[in-house]
């Protein structure tokens, strides 16, 4: 499904090419050249072309492929012991002897992050100066898909071990006084968290707490950037560097593990360093995009 998005997008560019190079082919064909890229939006291949002159050039290409980020954080477990402290207030207001004793450690967690840069480019750059290098970029970028960024964040073993501790406790203890008049049965929210005004569940995998996530953003990304370098060197083979952004408007958070809101799930997301709703959002809406290119001119 992705290589025929991809012959698609290629077939696009290259159609696209064609008509602007077609509204002056003797000066556009003048010239023509390829380059090879890496950089934060991974590896990369396009091919450029003069428009009417060596200062405007048009140029198209693929960037490909993902890349994964491994990374680790904590969580603090306090809003849960809170909980069950509450928990154990009402217990002995009942006059009941029986307490819940399990308390949870902080969390430990570890994430693999994975920035999905598949995609296609069409740009113009423009030189300004007629004896530089120095160039103004912009144009778009079209993403293979929508999910820029997918996650997976696992806790450690001893959560597991503290949650199942705590749920046989709750269990044994509603079990117990199910046929006292009036006792309400204790609930404690510990396999469901609140973050970015929603609740996710989490699943069990291995002994560990699994959730998974996708930010998904427009696939048609906007972009505008400075650099120095000719795409159209003056021997055959010459250097590039550019330095701009993609722009991917508003960041929508999407996951599986997500189910109806509860607001009486503790808020996990303010306890998680650089994870807050704004900051994600923010940082989501722009991504860097800084690459070194190796030019061929092909004539």
């Amino acid at each position: 499904l992705n290589m025929m998005r991809m012959k698609k997008l290629i077939v696009t560019v290259a159609a696209f090419l064609g008509i602007v190079l077609g509204l002056n082919a003797q000066q556009a064909f003048k010239s023509l050249a390829i380059g090879f890229e890496a950089g934060t939006t991974g590896l990369g291949v396009e091919v450029a072309v003069p428009i009417v002159t060596n200062r405007i050039v048009l140029k198209g290409g693929l960037t490909s492929p993902s890349l994964t980020y491994p990374f680790s954080f904590s969580g603090d477990m306090q809003p849960v012991n809170n909980e069950i402290i509450r928990a154990n207030d009402y217990l002995m207001q009942s006059g009941l002897d029986d307490r819940i004793n399990t308390r949870f450690s902080d969390l430990s967690l570890s994430a693999s992050s994975t920035l999905n840069l598949s995609s296609a480019r069409l740009l113009l750059e423009f030189y300004p100066f007629k004896s530089s290098s120095f160039h103004i970029t912009a144009g778009a970028y079209m993403g293979m898909g929508d999910k820029f960024l997918s996650a997976t964040v696992r806790t450690d073993k001893t959560f597991m071990t503290e949650l199942n501790a705590m749920k046989a406790e709750i269990n044994a203890i509603n079990s117990k006084y199910a046929d006292v008049p009036g006792y309400s049965p204790v609930d404690v929210t510990a396999d469901s968290f609140n973050m970015f005004d929603s609740t996710y569940k989490i699943r069990e995998e291995d002994g560990r707490a699994v959730f998974d996530a996708d930010f998904k953003v427009a696939k048609v990304r906007p972009y505008l950037g400075l650099g120095f370098g000719r795409s159209m060197p003056k021997k055959h083979l010459g250097f590039q560097f550019d330095l701009g952004l993609w722009y991917h408007g508003k960041v929508a958070l999407s996951s599986a593990n997500q189910v109806d809101f509860n607001p009486d799930a503790p808020e996990l997301a303010p306890k998680m360093q650089g994870l807050e709703k704004d900051k994600v959002e923010k940082m989501l809406m722009f991504y860097p995009h800084v690459a070194f290119r190796l030019i061929y001119k092909i004539f």
